[in-house]
């Protein structure tokens, strides 16, 4: 038999200490206390995100989309709000968009005012006091294939808001950031052998994406991209009947000539 013997008070303290310790360690665990440092799958952020987007039938978001590496010198800086409903053949059916464009290089502005109603697409020309009106998105002109294919995200009015994400093999948590003192969850989803991939910043407290930037090559092999941060977000939003209908403004004419 071995006698275990307590040679002095120190340590005798030392070993009171470490089971107090122990029982603390042990309690918090029973009480569900998270730990710290295990981020999410990249699968539950998606689902907690999808929860929360899945009901929303009109959608209002504050906006600001710019082009990142080469698209920088190129890409218009584009700042406003957008108004979106229902999807089809992987497009938003109706939106309106209130905005303001800067070219790169130029100090001055240009409205931008252009929607769909689910029959037809629209842009507002300011110069020519013209608006012009067809079935075909090509209508808008030069700006029309950045609204429909790089600004506005779909995954807020898609019923199946992350299908392609949910497609990728490998997606990747990168970690958690904090931008204007937020906490969002940094998630990128490669695509196509690596030539096209996003990275989406998912708020750690609603688990909604604020933040999308696109990242691919160009033809010349130049790496582009643009990033859209979303500042302010309504699912739920109470819209005017005719919101998504075009306007002709006092002192323009509506025309199907396709916008330059």
């Amino acid at each position: 038999m071995s006698v275990f013997k307590v040679d002095s008070l120190s340590t005798l303290k030392a070993v009171a200490f470490l089971i107090v310790i122990c029982s603390l360690v042990s309690a918090g665990a029973l009480a569900g206390e998270p730990t710290k440092g295990v981020m999410p799958l990249p699968a539950e952020i998606l689902q907690k995100a999808e929860a929360a987007i899945k009901n929303a039938k009109i959608v209002r978001l504050t906006f600001t989309r710019e082009g990142l590496h080469a698209d920088a010198e190129t890409s218009p800086r584009i700042h406003g709000t957008a108004i979106m409903s229902g999807y089809e053949r992987m497009f938003i059916k109706k939106f309106r968009i209130d905005a303001k464009t800067k070219k790169p290089g130029e100090q001055t502005t240009e409205n931008l005012v252009a929607g769909a109603d689910g029959d037809v697409f629209y842009v507002v020309d300011e110069k020519t006091k013209k608006v012009h009106v067809d079935m075909d998105p090509a209508v808008m002109g030069s700006i029309g294939q950045t609204i429909v294919f790089d600004l506005l995200p779909t995954t807020f009015v898609n019923p199946d808001p992350f299908e392609y994400e949910k497609k990728v093999e490998k997606p990747e948590v990168k970690g958690i950031v904090k931008i204007d003192g937020e906490e969002y969850y940094e998630v990128q989803f490669v695509f196509a052998g690596g030539k096209y991939a996003t990275t989406q910043f998912f708020s750690v407290k609603d688990g909604l994406p604020r933040r999308i930037e696109w990242n691919y090559k160009l033809p010349t092999g130049e790496s582009g991209g643009s990033r859209l941060v979303i500042s302010e977000l309504t699912l739920d939003y109470k819209a005017p009947p005719d919101v998504f209908t075009p306007t002709i403004p006092d002192g323009f004419t509506r025309t199907e000539e396709f916008a330059p």
